[in-house]
């Protein structure tokens, strides 16, 4: 099948689900997708495992040929993957993504309580971990299996895309439907992450944009409100399948580019999250400042690297062998070059490379959403405190250890301390200064419970 036709399908099918659905059929694609994408690696790691003999000569192979390196503790912020990079620097980019990102909040608002909402962050956590353990597990299968014989180098295929896909049709080209299951499992997780997007799109669309702003929104009817939402929803994934053609001029380094604008809008999301919840006398103005600058910070970084690409020593692509195909293919086998329009454009700044060019621009993509972070928080502080800062301040809105923090510096007047329950909040309110009522009763609890 043509590569934009199944685009166009996908597509369409994940749009008028999401449309027609909302976030229910969200939830419970997404749920039924994951068991899917579970059930397919796991058959690519079982049948790979008895392909080459047993998983511990996979793990041999692989430790030999230098893929199992997880401890490379080298300090150095342009080095793509190191412990470093993968404990700090995506540290920042996970968090962001959970705690400020509107996919993951609406599906918390999506759970019945706010207890449950906690669940299934925790669920997410172990399902994710299970998830991406099993994909790397898969990569080094497939690297036993052509261990001797690169496919791009061989010709065999055009792009590192098509890898996974020439394992599966090797495997199971003798077990009918295996194929097909490896098919289903690589479009639930396209199917699971466009969806959500759309869904969100169109909530954040509503909430944010055409409720402040058009007045009459609240006179139309809940079927009006509904059709509204499906339509903004529908256009939305129109709009998706037309951004395809886009990010197919990044060519191989897709998953590079989606990490670097990650870190470009969330990093400075994350930096205005934080200045809300820990610091009480930031205020919008800092905010607003902070955030434009974290974000301009990151964009100028994340630019500069696209049209600077680091130098092969940062990039730490390891080599590969074809010294066994010419058992298969008695063809002289030379490497094929595999180019996308966004590379033969910024090829030409290769020969002329400035000095920012080796230094800030080749720092790791995972750095983009902590350098964000950083610049926004201190940029929003000092606005701030030049603004003013904030004095009326509703304390249920700030995180409960900043007011533990601000009791033993400040020593401020403690409140008679009150048992954690249910009973004692009703009976037992907070005194005046402090009683406006909370919408996390969590917080409220342990606000009182911190004897601010």
């Amino acid at each position: 099948m043509d590569l934009w036709i199944s685009v166009v399908i996908t597509g369409l099918v994940c749009t008028l689900y999401t449309t027609l659905g909302g976030i229910k059929a969200v939830v419970w694609t997404d749920a039924f997708q994951l068991c899917i994408m579970v059930i397919s690696l796991l058959a690519v790691l079982i049948k790979g495992s008895i392909h080459v003999g047993s998983f511990g000569k996979i793990w041999n192979i692989a430790k030999n040929g230098g893929r199992t390196n997880l401890f490379d503790f080298d300090p150095d912020p342009r080095k793509r993957y190191t412990f470093w990079t993968a404990c700090f620097g995506a540290l920042f980019g996970w968090i962001s993504l959970y705690g400020c990102n509107q996919v993951q909040v609406q599906r918390y608002l999506a759970c019945k309580s706010e207890k449950e909402a906690k669940k299934a962050v925790i669920l997410n956590l172990i399902s994710i971990c299970i998830l991406f353990t099993i994909s790397c597990l898969c990569g080094l299968v497939m690297y036993a299996v052509y261990e001797n014989c690169d496919p791009i180098k061989a010709n065999r295929v055009n792009s590192t895309d098509e890898l996974t896909p020439l394992l599966v049709m090797e495997l199971f080209h003798q077990m009918p439907g295996f194929p097909g299951l490896f098919v289903a499992g690589a479009y639930s997780g396209t199917l699971s992450t466009i969806s959500s997007g759309i869904s969100s799109l169109a909530a954040v669309c509503i909430e944010d944009f055409i409720k402040p702003i058009w007045k009459p929104w609240g006179e139309l009817s809940n079927r009006k409100k509904i059709l509204t939402s499906k339509l903004l929803a529908m256009t939305f994934g129109l709009v998706t399948i037309g951004l395809t053609g886009i990010s197919s001029l990044m060519g191989r380094n897709i998953i590079q580019a989606t990490l670097t604008f990650e870190g470009m809008i969330l990093g400075p999301i994350l930096g205005v999250f934080t200045l809300a919840a820990l610091f009480p006398k930031s205020n919008g103005k800092g905010a607003c400042v902070g955030w434009f600058v974290g974000v301009a910070l990151s964009t100028w970084i994340g630019i500069g690297g696209l049209i600077y690409p680091p130098s092969s020593e940062f990039k730490e692509l390891l080599e590969t062998s074809t010294a066994g195909c010419m058992e298969i293919n008695t063809t002289t086998s030379t490497p094929v070059n595999v180019t996308s329009p966004l590379t033969t454009i910024i090829s030409t700044k290769q020969e002329e490379r400035p000095y920012i060019a080796e230094t800030i621009y080749s720092v790791s993509f995972f750095y983009y959403s902590p350098i964000a972070w950083l610049s926004t928080l201190i940029v929003g502080l000092v606005v701030s405190m030049l603004t003013g800062g904030n004095e009326n301040l509703d304390p249920c809105l700030i995180a409960p250890i900043v007011h533990t923090v601000y009791k033993y510096i400040f020593k401020t007047k403690p409140i008679p301390s009150i048992a954690e329950t249910n009973d004692n909040l009703i009976q037992h309110p907070m005194p005046k200064e402090s009683s406006k009522d909370c919408e996390n009763s969590s917080v409220l609890t342990a606000i009182q419970s911190t004897k601010l």
